[in-house]
């Protein structure tokens, strides 16, 4: 959504705030530091430093690991002060774990963890009950958002949206983007913050971590993506076909199969481990997808695990609600667009012959584990840094 900006030298700072948060994301989204007295699960990795222990799937993408600020905001100089306030936390993180969607979570636990290493005082307010606990807005240099929070914001700072000096400190996490169309609340379209770049919003991406190759060679395995059943249901005849040259692994919880009969060659795991999720992705050939779910991480994780991502292009332009007059391609129009084959191949999955192509290709076909450089963690951090101390206040 929004470009970022931060009022460094605000008087508003002086207020000794020593408040600092971290956010574990993924599983356990875990309140550290001040929180730790509440008892919420927590490990640490070997330093010191509390870290969130990860249950994923096939697209959450893995790397929603996000450490505490560690800083407090002692004094009145440079230190950027953040509210974040995430009302669909712990419902997200429910449903994640059940096999929802997790790419929210994922650009959520990225802003974070860059935010720490950049020394920014983090506040996280996961429920509406805990931002009714605030009194002192001014306090704070930036105040983030997701979409779903608008409205409970709105009750608790009427007139937020449309006093120009909160206003143009708010910042929202918008998976989708907001195109000029449905901006309704009328702020300024670059405080939008977006996983990918669109032509209206700020992109700030999220941080993918290096996967390593695996010790052997890989197998000449393939996963399905996507933790749903009906999004394989009405592919059963091609699975089989695959399935015949190729072993298929899907990760789709019991509760989310939905009648769906997968063939017997396809081994479903279920929910898995990170760890299991990371070796599995390392020793497959391609990941494979055939239109659901739509811009999901994975895309991004195969590709540095050195596995071809295979997706859908669809036939005709395909409207989604969230962007409705907008309609995408395929179903990662950003992979389509920048990365292309041997990493990522955009196929019509109504065409078997096409699918099978693209399998043979990839497998033939070998790739590194390669970041791309708009999602290694330097560049979201840098980038991070960029949106979140640029002043738009200041134009106001």
């Amino acid at each position: 959504m929004l470009a970022g900006r931060a009022v460094v030298g605000r008087g508003l700072r002086r207020s000794a705030l020593a408040v600092v948060i971290g956010l574990g994301l993924v599983l356990c989204y875990v309140m550290l530091t001040f929180l730790i007295a509440r008892n919420l699960p927590m490990s640490t990795n070997g330093i010191g430093k509390p870290r969130i222990a990860n249950v994923v799937g096939s697209d959450a993408g893995s790397n929603h690991r996000v450490v505490a600020t560690g800083n407090t905001k002692d004094d009145g100089a440079g230190v950027l002060s953040i509210l974040v306030f995430f009302e669909t936390l712990r419902d997200s993180e429910r449903k994640f774990r059940s096999g929802g969607p997790g790419g929210e979570l994922r650009v959520l636990g990225s802003l974070l963890e860059s935010a720490k290493d950049l020394g920014f005082s983090v506040r996280l307010c996961p429920s509406p009950a805990e931002l009714n606990a605030i009194h002192d807005f001014d306090v704070f240099d930036l105040i983030i958002l997701d979409e779903s929070g608008m409205n409970a914001f709105a009750d608790r700072l009427p007139g937020a949206f449309t006093t120009p000096s909160i206003a143009c400190r708010l910042r929202f996490l918008d998976f989708w983007g907001t195109p000029p169309e449905q901006n309704h609340i009328k702020l300024d379209l670059s405080q939008y913050l977006v996983p990918y770049p669109n032509p209206w919003n700020t992109f700030i991406g999220f941080r993918q971590e290096p996967i390593p190759a695996p010790t052997g060679e890989r197998k000449r395995m393939g996963v399905l993506h996507g933790k749903e059943g009906r999004y394989w249901i009405d592919h059963i005849p091609l699975l089989e076909r695959i399935s015949q040259t190729f072993d298929l692994v899907a990760t789709i919880p019991d509760e989310r199969l939905g009648g769906l009969r997968l063939p017997s060659r396809v081994r479903n795991l279920g929910m898995v481990s990170r760890e299991t999720w990371l070796t599995t992705l390392s020793q497959s050939r391609f990941v494979i997808s055939f239109g659901d779910p739509v811009l999901a991480p994975t895309g991004v994780e195969a590709i540095a695990a050195g596995s071809a991502y295979i997706f859908a292009k669809y036939p005709t332009p395909r409207s989604i609600s969230n962007i409705p007059a907008h309609p995408l391609r395929s179903q990662h129009d950003f992979l389509l667009d920048t990365l292309g084959e041997p990493y990522a191949y955009a196929v019509d999955v109504g065409d078997p012959g096409a699918v099978l192509n693209a399998i043979d290709k990839a497998c033939r076909t070998t790739i590194p584990n390669h970041v791309p450089d708009l999602f290694t963690a330097e560049t979201h951090r840098a980038r991070t840094n960029t949106i979140l101390t640029t002043d738009i206040c200041a134009s106001n």
